[in-house]
């Protein structure tokens, strides 16, 4: 499986991360649980594939999932629903979620690589437009995280400290 990791840093400072499965129509919004809730359903997933469950049925709205031994299905929220998957390559995506999040909720960690993104996007702003008719979105790949910023130009003139002093890292 390839994952694409994402860090996006909004205007207000407010920091979402998670993980896409480019396989796994909506498996974004599974990167919306907290890692109290993640923990729990890896944790249900291991009681399926060990015969202490039957199955479970778990998700978001966007995508709510039924898990069984050997395969999971998706339902999303048009309705449609996946072919089965095998359980586990939503095992594998959930513990890939499981540690990004562990490793970016670390204040430490996250500032790092925002230091770094936000050091090279003031550097040469054009060059790092989400969009070109966009004068607000930045986006950057760093060790394989696609950091995306909001930055209005007054951002840009802003010390590194004072702007990761702003992040919201209350997860």
């Amino acid at each position: 499986m390839s994952y694409k990791k994402t860090i996006i840093v909004q205007s207000r400072r407010d920091v979402d991360m998670g993980i896409i499965d480019d396989q796994l129509q909506n498996s974004g919004y599974l990167s919306n649980f907290n890692l109290k809730s993640i923990n729990k359903i890896i944790s249900d997933i291991n009681d399926v594939i060990n015969g202490l469950k039957e199955e479970i049925y778990w998700g978001q709205n966007e995508i709510m999932i039924i898990t069984d031994k050997d395969f999971s299905t998706c339902t999303y929220e048009n309705g449609e629903q996946s072919p089965d998957l095998p359980t586990s390559t939503i095992l594998n995506l959930m513990s890939e979620i499981k540690i990004f999040k562990e490793h970016f909720q670390n204040p430490v960690n996250l500032k790092n690589i925002i230091d770094q993104a936000f050091t090279i996007i003031k550097s040469n702003p054009n060059a790092h437009k989400r969009w070109a008719t966009s004068d607000t979105v930045f986006s950057i790949v760093i060790s394989e995280v696609s950091i995306t910023l909001v930055l209005s130009p007054t951002d840009l003139e802003l010390p590194n400290n004072e702007y990761l002093n702003q992040l919201n890292t209350n997860f």
